[in-house]
């Protein structure tokens, strides 16, 4: 950041320079997970290439990338002294010898942000002029990880020197309209929705192929979400070998703060044991990482600590392992954040659903084995009997201050 911008008020800045430079926007170690993801959207042939530039791989909005524009909202407000409507996200993972010519942005582009994700190598700068002309640079600004350039994209020129510093950067770019300006129907660049894009010959939206599921709740909130992959199957069968050792009944109606509860099988009939932190160290700390990220791209909750990780195992037979209809918190309740883990082989086992209640509407949610499961602890949800096979999994409960 200059000397110059430090010692405006960004907005002000934004107003007359047209652009501003915004430190510490986003964690790093966020940062650091959404690098990753682009590189795996990459590997596994989930990008595409743009004529701009045409060695780099590119992805438009992506579900994962679309939650920024509203996060990051309110940060870029403050800094524009602008109300501002989000219109779509767009990524890269520039490679050597790349090259982005200066050039404006179309209408959707009106408000823009550009944020460094990763890279390998060294930092690769971005120029910016002060008006449509490119004689006026104001010369290199570097982005480290997690800061951002806002910037009028229609109004002033933008580009990158052929890339010479690295292996490879991941970029991501967030675009809004004025919600006071002359672009203001293009909400969503035109999209039903964020998280959707438009195919080349159709005006039908489509889902984007992400990891990440995202269940919608009233007044555009995610209700919701899931995300594939998180355990492999080494994991899986550690977890399995100890949990299962010594298992019993799990009871219900029980809570943190000594009630004990009481085994009701025509509610709960399901078999559990704990996992101990010093065995399970490193699951612990995969799971927080999980909390954090999902939780600073969603919830927001205040979050103060998890209970211990419990290991479950619903068995198929006369009396079906199950668990009816229930919430893990309720008003006063300091439970705020659940997740659940799929540890079984869908082909294991038949029946056995975890459904989440919207609204008292049922949503069945995706058995994928590894897969997490985020929602809030003041959700209604239940999990159907198994009728064949072993349904195994393990959940547990982050705490916070009480919803008020």
């Amino acid at each position: 950041m200059t000397e110059e911008n430090e010692n405006m008020i960004p907005a002000d800045y934004f107003k007359e320079k047209k652009y501003v430079i915004v430190d510490s926007a986003v964690p790093v170690d966020i940062c650091q997970n959404l690098s990753d993801y682009i590189l795996k959207l990459v590997e596994d042939n989930k990008t595409t290439k743009d004529e701009q530039c045409p060695l780099s791989e590119s992805v438009y909005g992506n579900s994962m990338l679309d939650i920024l524009l509203e996060d990051l909202r309110p940060t870029i407000e403050k800094a524009t002294g602008l109300n501002l409507i989000p219109t779509y996200s767009y990524a890269r993972k520039y490679l050597p010898g790349d090259e982005l010519k200066p050039h404006l942005d179309r209408p959707s582009c009106e408000i823009s942000a550009t944020i460094t994700l990763g890279y390998e190598g060294g930092l690769w700068p971005i120029h910016v002029s002060t008006d449509d002309k490119i004689e006026n640079d104001i010369g290199e600004i570097l982005i480290d990880v997690g800061s951002m350039v806002v910037y009028r994209g229609e109004e002033i020129n933008h580009w990158r020197e052929p890339y010479t510093q690295g292996k490879w950067q991941c970029q991501v770019f967030l675009h809004y309209v004025d919600a006071d300006g002359p672009h203001k129907d293009l909400k969503y660049d035109g999209r039903k929705a964020l998280g959707t894009t438009k195919t080349a010959h159709s005006n039908d939206d489509q889902q984007c192929d992400s990891s990440w599921i995202f269940g919608y709740a009233p007044q555009n909130k995610y209700l919701y979400m899931t995300r594939e992959g998180v355990l492999s199957q080494p994991l899986i069968d550690s977890i399995i070998l100890y949990g299962s050792k010594n298992t019993e009944l799990a009871k219900v109606g029980g809570d943190t703060s000594g009630v004990v509860g009481v085994v009701d099988k025509k509610i709960r009939n399901v078999s559990h044991s704990w996992l101990p932190y010093d065995k399970f160290d490193w699951l612990y700390s995969l799971i927080e990482e999980e909390i954090k990220n999902i939780n600073w791209l969603n919830y927001k909750y205040v979050l103060n600590f998890m209970e211990k990780i419990d290991y479950l195992e619903y068995h198929a037979g006369d009396e079906a392992g199950k668990y009816e209809a229930h919430l893990d918190g309720g008003i006063n309740s300091n439970r705020k954040l659940s997740f659940s883990v799929l540890l079984s082989d869908p082909s294991e086992y038949d029946g056995g659903n975890l459904i989440i209640y919207e609204a008292k509407v049922p949503v069945t949610l995706p058995k994928r084995q590894g897969m997490i499961t985020f929602f809030p602890s003041n959700v209604l949800h239940e999990v159907t009997p198994v009728t064949r096979g072993i349904r195994r999994s393990i959940v547990s409960w982050i705490h916070g201050p009480v919803f008020c």
